[in-house]
């Protein structure tokens, strides 16, 4: 980034979303598909 000419970059970053349950590792791509496989598994 460089202030004196109004530069600037955007970086981005996807975090998944994680849940441990009954000695099983749950991972998704947002917190709500998360929900939803917990919600299936109950």
């Amino acid at each position: 980034p460089n202030v004196l000419f109004n530069e600037f970059e955007t970086t981005s970053l996807k975090v998944s979303a994680l849940a441990y349950m009954d000695d099983t590792l749950w991972i998704a791509n947002s917190q709500s598909d998360l929900t939803n496989i917990v919600n299936l598994a109950e």
